[in-house]
């Protein structure tokens, strides 16, 4: 699954420089969702992604706890292709 992720992440990145978009959709699962700082000490990754981009550069993190590769394509790939 963090393969199948990885490769849709990158593949992502390389169409939106392709097209001078200045985003990178993040998809993924628990370890790369965000949380409520107020409500939990659990923290995804993709929550601070964005803090190491530069340039004008934005993450949008479409990441949720609880999905698997199948949930990632059905779900959050389709989602991240509509923006």
């Amino acid at each position: 699954m963090k393969k199948f992720f990885g490769i849709i992440s990158l593949a992502m990145m390389v169409c939106m420089v392709a097209v001078g978009a200045k985003k990178v959709h993040t998809l993924g699962d628990s370890t790369m969702a965000p949380y409520d700082e107020s409500a939990t000490v659990t923290r995804g990754w993709g929550m601070y992604f964005g803090n190491f981009l530069t340039n004008g550069w934005e993450s949008i993190n479409y990441a949720k706890g609880g999905r698997d590769s199948h949930a990632g394509y059905t779900e959050l790939w389709q989602t991240a292709k509509k923006t």
